[in-house]
């Protein structure tokens, strides 16, 4: 955001924070939309009309769909949106949650499929309830129905917010703000490109016995050949990494925490004065009256 912008738009300038890692932006905004689940999608009609509705994220019991951003939904290619989305495929996801106001907007690209196997992998009982059973011996309202499509959003670009105060906490700051003409922003806005949304390509250069021997042992190992394999832990997985490739994963994430640890006692900071503010905003309108230690 430009300097001029920033000042004319001093809201997001102060809530924009560009210095968390891709991964932390990933994985909080993946906590959002897992408590969220029901999204508002919105397509665009030929006639230039936007149309949205609620839509609840399709689940796999796949591992390898746990921690990723894949935005799929079960539909009736019947309806409207379908074609909507024949029409143009830039479409956006919105979530919501109400107890925090958190919120997520993803702008990206829809792509439908009527693949069996894929439909398969998040098909679940209950979507049935949104089929009927027409009675005519094809349209039977199971993962089989030819009425039964998917929705997979291809993100491009990722804008949400995280509150850091609760709803006391959140109207304090506000007023504050209102009182000193300083403005506030109770939480933090973040995006997520579309570089970071791309997937990391690895490379590999060990040699294929150094993997077999690594495969066959299954354990944790220090080697100090930069041409030879270690494993290194991303949550609950493990990849064979060369290990200048894994101490280079382990610098980023030590200065992923580093990062966090500073931002979070800024934040520390900033509370500490906004109170100290208020408290002399406070006593400079009501005077004695006012208990400032309360």
């Amino acid at each position: 955001m430009s300097t001029a912008h920033a000042q004319l738009e001093p809201y997001t300038a102060k809530a924009e924070n560009r210095d968390v890692t891709p991964q932390v932006k990933i994985n909080d905004l993946e906590a959002l939309v897992h408590k969220v689940q029901t999204a508002m999608l919105t397509t665009r009609s030929r006639e230039g009309q936007l149309h949205s509705r609620a839509m609840n994220l399709a689940k796999s019991g796949n591992d390898d769909d746990k921690n990723s951003l894949r935005f799929v939904f079960i539909a009736n290619n019947a309806s409207e949106k379908f074609g909507e989305i024949q029409n143009d495929e830039h479409v956006n996801l919105s979530f919501y949650e109400q107890s925090t106001t958190n919120w997520a907007s993803v702008a990206g690209k829809a792509r439908i499929t009527q693949d069996r196997n894929f439909i398969k992998k998040y098909w679940s009982s209950l979507m049935a309830g949104y089929f009927n059973d027409m009675k005519d011996g094809i349209h039977k309202g199971d993962v089989d129905d030819p009425r039964v499509s998917a929705i997979e959003i291809i993100p491009i670009d990722i804008k949400y917010w995280i509150a850091h105060r609760g709803s006391v906490g959140r109207t304090m700051e506000v007023a504050v703000g209102a009182l000193t003409g300083k403005g506030s922003a109770p939480g933090e806005l973040r995006t997520i490109n579309s570089e970071e949304l791309a997937p990391e390509e690895e490379t590999d250069d060990a040699p294929e016995q150094d993997k077999e021997a690594l495969d066959d042992l299954g354990m944790e190992l220090e080697l100090a050949d930069e041409d030879e394999l270690v494993l290194y832990r991303v949550g609950e997985a493990f990849l064979h990494l060369p290990l200048n490739k894994a101490q280079g994963r382990l610098q980023r994430d030590q200065e992923a925490i580093a990062s966090e640890i500073d931002r979070m006692q800024e934040k520390v900071e900033e509370c500490e004065k906004t109170m100290k503010d208020l408290k002399i905003q406070l006593y400079a309108k009501f005077g004695k009256a006012i208990n400032l230690d309360a």
